[in-house]
């Protein structure tokens, strides 16, 4: 059975790195994922942490994005969308 990030996130959100959970831009997939996006520091650094249910079973996938602050938002369109609109699970 599936458990939803929603269940997940308050643990992970300190472990990651999230101070504000209500920070959050959504983004729906034509996949059909539904990503959870974050603005956050570790350890000092600005990063997006994007994170999805799987679609098959109980696992939580997180990619995070680590840039210097001022191109951070440039590489968030740039590489970040795309590799979120692009991601697929193998089979």
């Amino acid at each position: 059975s599936r458990w939803p990030l929603e269940a997940l996130l308050p643990a992970l959100a300190g472990q990651l790195g999230i101070q504000d959970l209500e920070t959050v831009i959504p983004l729906e997939t034509e996949a059909g994922y539904t990503w959870s996006i974050f603005p956050a520091e570790v350890q000092g650094f600005s990063v997006y942490l994007a994170l999805t249910d799987s679609l098959q079973d109980a696992t939580v996938y997180i990619v995070a994005l680590q840039a210097p602050a001022e191109d951070l938002d440039a590489l968030y369109e740039s590489t970040l969308l795309p590799v979120l609109q692009n991601f697929s699970e193998s089979e």
